[in-house]
């Protein structure tokens, strides 16, 4: 079997996502699904991240929840996400009173392990994944620093150190909610177009 190489740009995160759900659907769907993820050039505790992620979501998937019933919530996000203004930057106490009203929680129980929350017509509303990072993967996340300015090389720095913990972030978002998933490398794919000729301090970033 061959192995493929990994790109240095944003395509990493393509790559990745596609090890991901290839790993995803071939522990989850055993039966159904009979392809083999195509093996790439990852680095040792890339490897144990991407493993400890997507087992830690084939167990969630298949938890049937605390009492051995799927967990099931009573509220219509759909319904909620439209009551919500797109430009929400407050808490207005009277709104999250008259949203408890309209849609009322119900009790899930203690969740203690990997779980999916069903919505209305048994839709997946919410992916409960506790201890899905590695330690690695966590050690990443704590020790990088963020830096507001392009142009500092240790912006660029830090944006090639967080390439691939994004690119498994990514992976996560590219099961749980594709269309999203697809819009941001979309948008991505659009910057990279349109910075090409007038702006090389964001062809640069987007080039890590």
């Amino acid at each position: 079997m061959s192995v493929s190489s990994l790109p240095s740009d944003y395509q990493l995160s393509n790559c990745i996502a596609l090890y991901m759900r290839q790993q995803f659907f071939s522990e989850a769907f055993l039966e159904e699904y009979h392809q083999t993820p195509t093996p790439f050039n990852l680095h040792t505790d890339t490897t144990i991240s991407i493993c400890s992620i997507v087992s830690t979501m084939v167990d969630a998937y298949h938890n049937p929840g605390p009492d051995r019933n799927p967990v099931q919530s009573n509220v219509d996000l759909i319904r909620l996400e439209e009551s919500v203004s797109r430009n929400e930057s407050r808490l207005d106490l009277e709104q999250e009173d008259q949203f408890l009203i309209t849609y009322p929680p119900n009790a899930l129980g203690v969740l203690d392990c990997p779980t999916v929350i069903l919505g209305w017509d048994d839709v997946i509303a919410l992916w409960y994944l506790p201890n899905a990072l590695s330690w690695s993967t966590k050690t990443w996340f704590d020790t990088l620093d963020i830096s507001k300015d392009l142009n500092r090389d240790a912006s660029l720095e830090w944006l090639q150190a967080m390439a691939v913990p994004n690119a498994m972030i990514s992976g996560v978002l590219s099961i749980i909610h594709p269309p999203l998933y697809k819009a941001g490398i979309e948008c991505i794919e659009k910057l990279k177009t349109e910075t090409a000729l007038n702006n090389p301090v964001m062809v640069r970033a987007l080039a890590v």
